[in-house]
């Protein structure tokens, strides 16, 4: 199901919004949900709180398990830390990374340069991503601030 009809779906918008926001996006080529940000429509935390249902645009502790190890490597340990965010599956082209906040602009942004793959961002709850970063990295995530090492 797409961004706009999920937001429909939920009454979190209306569909003369999501036409108007539609476009705009044909207009300035931009992701529907930049879009949505932009005008006003919806706030990030209206945008998460949709977004969390549906099973294809979260990730859970299942998928997390599975990451490989070289996908893992992709994006620098310290940035992942930073951006509060792991990488889950990635091609040549694009990488699916799990973000606590997959509307930050310039985080994908980063991360993109950083990798040279388009960003397909998808939202993981801080819990999740914090069991992924004990297990695979062996660290955890201090909610008042960056990730540490486990002693």
């Amino acid at each position: 199901m797409k961004l706009g009809q999920i937001l429909v779906r939920k009454h979190v918008i209306d569909r003369a919004q999501l036409r108007a926001a539609l476009r705009r996006q044909r207009e300035l080529q931009m992701p529907l949900a930049e879009i949505l940000l932009d005008m006003g429509i919806v706030s990030k935390a209206e945008l998460m709180a949709a977004l969390r249902t549906p099973p294809n645009a979260s990730v859970d502790s299942l998928t997390l398990d599975r990451i490989s190890p070289a996908t893992l490597s992709m994006l620098p340990r310290e940035v992942a830390e930073e951006l509060r965010c792991i990488p889950v599956l990635a091609n040549p082209e694009a990488m699916i990374v799990a973000m606590v906040d997959p509307f930050d602009r310039e985080a994908i942004r980063k991360i993109e340069e950083l990798t040279g793959r388009q960003v397909i961002p998808a939202i993981v709850r801080e819990t999740e991503l914090q069991r992924a970063f004990e297990r695979k990295l062996g660290s955890h995530i201090d909610h008042a601030g960056p990730i540490t090492d486990v002693a």
